[in-house]
């Protein structure tokens, strides 16, 4: 991704950070499909463009302690997909601000969708000495990241978004693993340098 971000620990804020800075503002739109308050936060009508990933302390205390490099288990495999998650939200929000781009919240679901499972996928392939995920693990994946969401919103507009960024996403990735080793990263490439309203109808085309 091109995305001009150097140091993404700048922009990482905790919960003394969180409640000193937008504690007593309205959240207009929060870019946050789970349960866990983790978030990306912009600040509207700012040049250069002001934003913020709000990781509460339990997550990162949490993933410290049960830390994924060394295994994804069922005690943290939910807290690294939220990391994963609001961390690509940002990348794909500084991505199509450095080049000009508009952005959609459901090209930020999808994409950040399709990283948690290619994230998790590594992860667990690396754990269990595989070269690719066998159907079990990918099933365990489906399960995780695609059907036992308990989405935050209660708005059906909201909740439909969340639904067909999940639909196209794993649509993507049984597209992915049916390539092999070398067109697979040649399509993640691709795939990572389209902006986020292109992402919809490409997958669609190609998937």
């Amino acid at each position: 991704m091109d995305t001009g971000v150097e140091d993404v620990s700048k922009f990482i804020i905790g919960d003394k950070t969180y409640q000193k800075l937008y504690g007593n503002e309205r959240i207009v739109t929060s870019i946050n499909s789970s349960n866990t308050n983790a978030r990306v936060l912009i600040r509207q009508h700012t040049v250069p463009l002001r934003i913020s990933l709000y990781y509460p302390n339990w997550i990162i205390e949490k993933l410290e302690k049960y830390d994924p490099r060394f295994g994804v288990y069922d005690v943290n495999i939910d807290e690294v997909a939220v990391f994963v998650e609001e961390l690509d939200h940002l990348l794909l929000i500084a991505q199509n601000y450095k080049h000009g781009k508009p952005f959609s919240l459901l090209g930020l679901e999808l994409h950040a969708n399709i990283t948690k499972y290619l994230m998790l996928s590594y992860f667990i392939a690396n754990q269990m000495t595989l070269p690719r995920l066998n159907s079990a693990f990918r099933d365990l994946l489906k399960r995780h990241l695609f059907e036992e969401n308990q989405y935050v919103s209660q708005s059906p507009q909201e909740i439909q978004r969340y639904s067909e960024a999940n639909r196209l996403a794993w649509k993507y990735v049984n597209f992915l693993e049916d390539l092999d080793k070398e067109t697979y990263i040649q399509e993640i490439r691709k795939f990572n340098k389209l902006m986020s309203t292109e992402m919809v109808s490409y997958i669609e085309k190609v998937a």
